[in-house]
């Protein structure tokens, strides 16, 4: 497995477009056990001006909410990733625990029930968030449910 997910990364460093990226970043995804893909490039042009850009193969009734800012500003995870470098796997538990199992039941309904998101926060206000997500109901029950550890 592991000289076949080798080249799933390398696949994905030598995509030529958006297209091929997104199909090869989902495969790799796949061959781990996850279902979902989510990705985010983050661009602060000025205060006034953020640039948005995603990539996801989530079920197409899902897609508007993974794409609305204002329900990231109150989703756990997405604040977590903003505020932190620190991976999080989450499931159930991570949205109940903050009051957010309404956010939980809605992407459950799509087959979003557990994943891992983590964000890398750049220079010159470059962010870029990435996120794999299962329908299993907890992907990794032996990792504490905010760090993975």
């Amino acid at each position: 497995m592991s000289t076949r997910f080798n080249q799933r990364c390398l696949d994905i460093l030598h995509s030529s477009s958006v297209k091929e990226f997104s199909r090869n970043v989902a495969e790799a995804v796949q061959s781990l056990g996850m279902t979902t893909v989510g990705v985010s490039v983050i661009t602060e042009h000025s205060p006034a001006l953020t640039e948005f850009r995603t990539i996801t193969n989530a079920p197409e009734g899902y897609v508007a909410d993974f794409e609305d800012l204002e329900l990231a500003k109150l989703d756990p995870v997405s604040q977590h990733c903003k505020h932190s470098s620190e991976p999080i796997v989450w499931d159930q538990k991570v949205y109940t625990r903050c009051g957010r199992g309404d956010f939980w039941e809605n992407q459950a309904a799509f087959g979003l029930k557990s994943g891992i998101s983590v964000a890398f926060h750049l220079p010159r206000g470059r962010h870029f968030l990435f996120g794999a997500d299962s329908s299993e109901q907890t992907w990794n029950s032996s990792a504490d449910s905010r760090t993975g550890r």
